[in-house]
């Protein structure tokens, strides 16, 4: 039961740390958020991602004017680090 529950958690992990990464790609690129698997994305993201891209004076740590933005790395390191550490 233990390894299926460690297992679980890991697989959980590695999903939102993809999510993460894919957003992050997402956002040096024009494209519609209103296309399902993009919307899908920055849906299951923006819960995790808002504190982070809320610190910033202008709401958004962005590289560029027209994307980048570094919020994704900022979220993306600590749950890296969490699932880690719970293994």
């Amino acid at each position: 039961m233990r390894d299926t529950l460690i297992a679980f958690i890991e697989v959980v992990g590695n999903v939102i740390s993809l999510l993460i990464i894919a957003r992050s790609l997402l956002s040096f690129f024009p494209v519609d958020r209103s296309q399902f698997l993009v919307k899908l994305v920055y849906d299951l993201t923006e819960p995790m991602l808002a504190p982070f891209a809320t610190c910033c004076p202008n709401g958004r740590a962005s590289i560029s004017a027209h994307g980048g933005d570094f919020a994704n790395y900022f979220a993306g390191a600590p749950a890296h680090l969490v699932v880690r550490a719970l293994f």
